[in-house]
């Protein structure tokens, strides 16, 4: 028989601290875990309830009047977007001589705040510009939501001006003439933006919550009217099935 095991060794507490530190990182290891399991849990009933969205908007609006005060010194506004195309062209860093010229117009006087977005040619019609309005043109109305935000005392318009024959097209005249207002559009408080969802009415803040959900649940199926201007349309495999089923049909 083997013979009996020291008893002084088995008191030796540095023999029994792996044993004790094994249970300690066990017990740990299950309680990160627990916490995870918990947490993905409440997200996954967040995401079946109705109380997501609302917790969003809740949270949106609460930092929103989180924000420090403004200090009331005008400051500058550059909105601009560089593609990878444009890099390709103009190399990088971008020369600022040719920012300047490509930036829309922003006027700014002691009562009220002008945004211009120059077209080539026409400003286009009313009716084309309203239903395009945050379903597919975002530019005028996040150009507002900022100029807004940089000078809250100031009245803020937009309008598109056509260079080929100064033709323009105020946003405030197109949106009243459906009864709209730019208020509506730039609204960000909770219970105004529900009111204007239920009746219908555009706004910035609910179109970019809208477009933020869709992308979270995969939907970014491809737009072929969305592709006028899309560089890589000579390749792209939903306009050449366009023109296959506009072939078909004749």
């Amino acid at each position: 028989m083997p013979p009996d095991p020291d008893p002084a060794r088995l008191e030796d507490p540095s023999l029994r601290q792996p044993a004790v530190i094994s249970r300690k990182r066990s017990a740990a290891a299950a309680r990160v875990l627990a916490s995870y399991g918990i947490a993905a849990l409440l997200l996954w009933g967040l995401e079946r309830s109705q109380l997501a969205e609302a917790v969003n908007l809740l949270v949106y609006d609460l930092i929103t009047n989180l924000r420090p005060a403004d200090s009331g010194r005008p400051q500058p506004i550059a909105i601009i977007g560089i593609s990878e195309a444009d890099i390709r062209t103009y190399g990088w860093p971008i020369d600022d001589s040719l920012l300047c010229r490509a930036i829309d117009r922003l006027d700014v006087s002691p009562t009220q705040v002008a945004v211009i977005d120059y077209k080539l040619s026409r400003p286009g019609n009313p009716k084309a510009r309203l239903d395009a309005l945050l379903l597919k043109d975002f530019q005028l109305p996040l150009y507002l939501f900022v100029a807004r935000q940089q000078y809250p005392k100031r009245a803020v318009d937009a309008a598109w001006v056509g260079l080929r024959k100064s033709e323009s097209l105020v946003l405030s005249r197109v949106l009243r003439d459906e009864a709209y207002s730019l208020d509506d559009v730039l609204a960000v408080d909770l219970e105004t933006r529900r009111r204007l969802a239920e009746s219908e009415v555009p706004n910035l803040a609910n179109s970019v919550h809208a477009l933020q959900a869709s992308l979270r649940r995969g939907d970014f199926g491809a737009r072929p009217l969305d592709c006028k201007y899309c560089h890589l349309r000579s390749v792209c495999r939903i306009s050449a099935r366009r023109l296959l089923d506009e072939r078909e049909v004749e």
